[in-house]
């Protein structure tokens, strides 16, 4: 029996066979007679190549490979037709649905639709009762009781009378005036005139009305009609009548902290709920920014010192206690002894066992400290004493001579950081929560340094990492988080407000406007005149004195205006070498910023040359009517592919994004979902990749290439080397996003060997960018590859120098290599000695190739996935949607010159169906 194969279908015959096999062996064992003899026939010792054929067992284990791959796909496809159900014409994907299903999604719409109209009657009706009338009835009301009670009185009726004849004695006396009875009953009060009634109630509904009249109305205090109309905005935003992210980023991130609680507390009066649990009801995302935009600032940074105190974090208190002026660290204080029963002082002297950090740090929250404005005399007396203390040695290096503790030393530093560039150390803070994913966090930080120093955050942020920090969130984030977040970063700091009250045109004016607070008028226009010749005279002779001046009076103004932006002084001697210092170093700055702004822009028009991307950016785009011909084809029984190939093939990614948008904000319904719900088979993986960013799918594919059948060295090299750094970093994040795991792990734990540590090598994102060559670099690095014997140091070579120079430099090496050697770079990999051989080689070889010619690599890649037995579909959608946009047109002519035929008819004659018809409508260069 063979060795490799399937399992057998029966263990009672299997086990059968083997045993009348095993007594066939013997009986021909016993029975075997050699026919030469024993002392003249040779030794098999003598001759290794008959005992081990090295190539034969080669090849058999590469067949064998083969056969296990082809057969692994077979079993997949297999299991696929057996799970899915079979009907009655040759489309197998069809699901069972429903018969009434029309009938239910129009109930469904009808209902949203009703929803709505109530929402907007709710929100639109008018209360019917009316306080003025209830005063109106009241007033009515009292004055008919006061005038019952002031015109009628109880009293007791007079004895009924006998009827008397006419005649008798007693009839004369009944008309004649009965004193003594009279005198017993009261007489009635006279009945005063209605008229005089009703002057008596007036004046005193008059009287009422003066003790009950409602004081005037101070304007200066009158409330802000532009808070009412935010709290309304974001009820419908939180009842989803509104887009929440454009609702939120008008009324919350655009206005201060002040407003902001101001819009709160209007919210609850309105609607009578908490702002921040409704806005925690539209999702995840908008809880974090729930927390964070309408949290008390006190309260958070009371929070904030609480933790850090308890996580002896010395650095982080120093930072924020500088960051916060003293009225802000008294209101902390205050909240702090209210939310945790003791104050911040105390709680350091007992959890802060360093007395050196306990002192600074007491000593930056002593309330009686100095205030006012620079006083420069006591700046160089303080100057001298640190010189004197410290030797005339730096103060850290004095600090560490005299055995300080290296948490005072690493307090001291932050303090000096935070005085001196506290932007960069924020920058630097900011830079770290990115990587770390902490959206809280940073959001708070953004929030905290908007209102103070964001500008020079941004540019110190982009001076460190050659990043803008806002692309840099946006891009982190996505929707809703990153473009909110990113805005932050765009506001204008107190710093640079100050600066702006100087400027020429332009006023700062504090009023009750929409905002409720200070608003910048635009600067004037002067009209134009004609030329005065009196005050160009006097422009003259200005400029001449400005001539004239001599450079020692410069030189101080110069020092004075910098004493005022630093607000501080370092002696004048030191601050003249300093500030030239810095200047030069900033004009370097400058320069290298401008000579990568060229260099970037050069890169970008040789790509923009290069790229043939057979997918263009639409005309007449409408992304609305797009989302709307989607839905017209995915609703009722079935679905009408053809609308869905008209429209995702002939859309960019970005245009995609914007359908997805415009669709969920319509039918509020991801379109993703519904496709997976709609499609099934090849053409619902090719829908869905059209439908993901591109960041998203690459993490998807490499998720996919490490936890399918075998890593795919193809996909991982693929993806891995023809990315940017910054999308690489992009990409890392996006994978632990979706997939709760790093990157560099699951890599670890699939791969193995040299091609595992080329592979983590890629991960890290450190290739040099640009396209500088530097030939006696690439001669030096391939004389050392001549003349390295060890495996272990080949390999070092190999990874640094395809995984970490740049494209350019690395071509330039390989050309160098072939000059010398004779033979190309890919046939030194081959003939190499690696560990776990395929995989290493493969793996260098196709980086090789990827890096000299990517058209060419993916061509090839093409080529191996239309083939052989059966169709890698994985693949071919890989390449044909991830290059759609950049070179696929370039890999479509590549492919027909290796191949001989053109890349539509090898899909053609490869697929099928709406499958077949989508990837030719990507394929067609528009």
């Amino acid at each position: 029996m063979p060795n490799g194969g399937f399992a057998a279908s029966s263990k009672l015959l299997q086990k059968k066979w083997e045993e009348r096999a095993y007594q066939m062996h013997r009986q021909k064992m016993t029975s075997m007679r050699s026919n030469r003899s024993e002392y003249n026939s040779p030794k098999s010792h003598s001759f290794p190549h008959l005992v081990l054929r090295v190539k034969k067992i080669q090849k058999e284990e590469e067949r064998q490979a083969q056969i296990d791959y082809e057969n692994q796909l077979l079993i997949h496809k297999m299991t696929k037709i057996m799970k899915s159900q079979g009907t009655l014409d040759n489309k197998n994907y069809y699901e069972p649905r429903s018969l009434n299903v029309l009938k239910r999604e129009r109930e469904q719409e009808r209902i949203a639709e009703e929803n709505l109209e109530f929402a907007k009657r709710l929100e639109q009706v008018k209360p019917k009762y009316d306080v003025h009338d209830w005063e109106e009835e009241f007033q009515r009301h009292s004055y008919y009781l006061n005038m019952r009670a002031n015109t009628t009185k109880d009293y007791s009726p007079r004895p009924q009378r006998r009827k008397i004849k006419a005649g008798s004695e007693d009839y004369d006396s009944d008309f004649e005036p009965d004193e003594e009875h009279d005198s017993e009953h009261e007489k009635l009060p006279k009945i005063e005139s209605q008229q005089s009634t009703y002057r008596d109630n007036n004046q005193k509904k008059k009287k009422d009305s003066k003790v009950t009249k409602l004081p005037n109305i101070n304007n200066n205090k009158a409330e802000n009609p532009v808070t009412e109309s935010d709290a309304k905005l974001l009820f419908r935003a939180t009842k989803k009548l509104a887009n929440p992210d454009d609702v939120i980023m008008k009324t919350l991130v655009k206005k201060s902290h002040t407003e902001r609680m101001a819009t709160k507390k209007k919210f609850e009066e309105l609607y009578d709920s908490n702002l921040e649990e409704e806005l925690k009801d539209l999702g995840k995302d908008y809880q974090i920014l729930a927390e964070c935009l309408l949290a008390e600032r006190e309260s958070r940074d009371a929070e904030a010192v609480n933790i850090f105190i308890h996580e002896n974090d010395v650095s982080s208190l120093i930072n924020l206690f500088c960051s916060r002026n003293q009225s802000a660290l008294t209101s902390i204080n205050r909240s702090y002894q209210g939310k945790f029963d003791i104050t911040i002082k105390e709680d350091i002297g007992h959890r802060i066992l360093n007395d050196d950090s306990q002192g600074l740090l007491l000593a930056l929250l002593d309330s009686s400290k100095a205030k006012g404005d620079m006083d420069e005399e006591q700046a160089k007396e303080d100057a001298q004493t640190l010189f004197q203390v410290s030797g005339g040695e730096d103060v850290i290096e004095s600090m560490k001579n005299d055995g300080c503790s290296k948490e005072y030393i690493s307090a001291v530093q932050t303090m000096i950081k935070c005085m001196n560039s506290g932007a960069a150390l924020n920058a630097e803070k900011i830079h770290s929560l990115i990587k770390l994913g902490n959206k809280t966090e940073l959001l708070h930080l953004l929030m905290a340094r908007a209102e103070i120093d964001m500008p020079e955050v941004s540019k110190a942020y982009r001076t460190k990492y050659g990043k803008d920090l806002a692309s840099d969130i946006t891009d982190k984030y996505g929707k809703p988080l990153g473009p909110l977040m990113a805005h932050f970063t765009r506001k204008q700091g107190k710093s640079d407000q100050n600066q702006n009250k100087g400027l020429k045109g332009q006023s700062q004016v504090k009023g009750h406007g929409k905002s409720g607070g200070t608003r910048t008028s635009p600067a004037k226009k002067s009209p134009e005149r004609r030329p005065d010749t009196k005050k160009d005279t006097k422009t003259k002779n200005v400029q001449k004195a400005e001539q004239t001046r001599s450079p020692d009076e410069d030189k101080k103004e110069v020092d004075t205006e910098k004493r005022k932006d630093t607000k501080g002084s370092r002696g004048s001697e030191a601050d003249k070498g300093r500030d030239g210092k810095s200047r030069r170093g900033s004009e370097v700055d400058k320069s290298k910023d401008a000579k990568s702004r060229r260099g970037s822009e050069v890169e970008k028009r040789q790509d923009a040359k290069e790229s043939r991307g057979s997918v263009k950016e639409a005309k007449n785009f409408n992304p609305e009517e797009d989302g709307e011909k989607i839905h017209e084809a995915v609703k009722g029984f079935g679905t009408d592919e053809q609308p869905l190939i008209d429209i995702l093939a002939y859309r960019t990614n970005a245009q995609r994004q914007q359908i997805k948008t415009k669709y969920k904000d319509k039918y509020d319904k991801d379109l993703m979902d519904v496709m997976k719900s709609e499609l099934t088979g090849d053409f619902e993986e090719v829908t869905i990749a059209l439908l993901m960013t591109p960041t998203a799918y690459d993490a998807y594919c490499l998720h996919d290439a490490v936890h399918g059948a075998g890593t795919r060295e193809a996909a991982l090299i693929g993806i891995l080397c023809t990315r940017s750094n910054k999308e690489l970093n992009a990409i890392k994040d996006e994978y632990k996003k979706q997939y709760e795991n790093n990157l560099e792990d699951d890599l670890r734990g699939d791969a193995s060997g040299d091609f595992e540590e080329m592979l983590i090598e890629l991960t890290k994102a450190e290739r040099e960018q640009g396209d500088t060559v530097n030939q006696e670099k690439a001669e030096q690095d391939v004389d050392t590859i001549h003349k390295a014997n060890d495996l272990v140091e080949v390999h070092d070579l190999f990874k640094n120098i395809l995984c970490k120079k740049n494209k350019a430099q690395v071509k330039a090496t390989f050309e160098q290599y072939q000059k010398i050697s004779g033979h190309t770079i890919e046939e030194a990999i081959k003939n190499s000695n690696w560990d776990n051989k395929s995989d290493t080689v493969e793996g260098y070889t196709s980086l090789a190739e990827a890096i000299q010619d990517t058209v060419d690599f993916y061509a090839k890649r093409l080529q191996d996935a239309v083939e052989g037995f059966g169709t890698n579909d994985k693949q071919l959608i890989r390449i044909i949607v991830s290059r759609s946009e950049i070179d696929l047109a370039a890999i479509a002519a590549r492919f027909k010159e290796l191949v001989g035929k053109s890349l539509d008819k090898a899909i053609e004659d490869e697929t099928s169906g709406d499958y077949k018809k989508m990837l030719l409508a990507i394929v067609k260069e528009k």
